[in-house]
């Protein structure tokens, strides 16, 4: 089931977001503000979070920094949808996010083609993830034989010290032995 979070303080708009997307078969909860959402996003994981920038209490930004401090894995699927981003401040956020950006009023077309481009995203760190975790344990298994031998490596060493003893031993004895036997 694809879940979507809409975060936003004007409840016909996002009545409207919700049913749009319930209509293409997504599962919708709506949030007044970033606090009322940093909630559902405690209880739920979401593949998509459509927040407004500018709210009371929590803004989009601020729902922003508190999701990179508490849940940096959602922080790719959060989108922002906003009247406007005149302010320098608030353009210089959402170019530093790279966050994907709806302005209002939008068509229903524009909103549909969010929730895709997001979850086709989704979907291939998904599947950049699984490789990594894939390698991950490759590399895991190849550091295992690596050590294994340098196991047997060390073990041979050991050896071949031992060994080496012996023979000089060995040939003290044998000097020992011929210099007592020239002079007798």
């Amino acid at each position: 089931v694809r879940r979507v979070l809409v975060v936003d303080d004007e409840a016909p708009l996002s009545a409207l977001i919700a049913e749009i997307l319930e209509a293409e078969g997504y599962t919708v909860d709506t949030a007044i503000n970033g606090l009322a959402a940093l909630a559902h996003i405690e209880r739920n994981d979401y593949d998509l979070i459509l927040s407004d920038l500018r709210m009371p209490e929590l803004d989009g930004p601020g729902l922003y920094r508190e999701l990179a401090r508490r849940r940096p894995e959602m922080i790719s699927r959060i989108a922002f949808v906003t009247g406007s981003a005149q302010s320098s401040g608030m353009e210089q956020f959402l170019e530093k996010t790279g966050a994907p950006i709806l302005y209002k009023p939008f068509r229903m077309e524009d909103l549909q083609k969010l929730a895709a481009e997001l979850q086709a995203q989704q979907k291939e760190l998904q599947q950049t993830n699984d490789q990594l975790g894939q390698q991950a344990q490759q590399l895991a298994e190849q550091n295992a034989e690596v050590e294994r031998k340098n196991q047997q490596i060390e073990q041979a060493r050991r050896a071949l010290e031992e060994k080496a003893e012996e023979l000089a031993l060995t040939s003290k004895y044998k000097s020992d032995f011929l210099a007592n036997m020239s002079h007798e």
